[in-house]
């Protein structure tokens, strides 16, 4: 098998989704960059931060409950308070609770 023939065949083989949707963005220089103003974005972020062992276990529930809001938002999850520290502030609630946060760029 060669790279010409699977390019070739790949199609044939493999049906493509072209509508695939995501949970959220786990893309944090992405957020930052949207936060200030370096990325356009038109729709508000809602940002989620929970530490992974936790949003491991509840991943399911978010996915039913944000399905609902992926139009409305653009959707970012951190698992670190200290990964956005100094955009937002993180530390008033504790790290079991999961901090959600909505910002209008505009």
């Amino acid at each position: 098998m060669t790279e010409e023939l699977a390019k070739s065949v790949f199609d044939k083989c493999f049906k493509r989704s072209y509508n695939v949707q995501f949970l959220f963005n786990t893309d944090i220089k992405e957020l930052r960059q949207m936060m200030k103003g370096k990325k356009k974005t038109e729709k508000p972020i809602l940002l989620l931060i929970w530490p992974e062992m936790f949003m491991s276990q509840y991943s399911q529930e978010f996915q039913n409950v944000l399905r609902n809001y992926n139009d409305m938002f653009d959707v970012f999850y951190c698992r670190k308070q200290s990964d956005v520290a100094d955009l937002l502030n993180t530390g008033i609630m504790p790290k079991e609770l999961v901090h959600m946060y909505i910002v209008d760029t505009k």
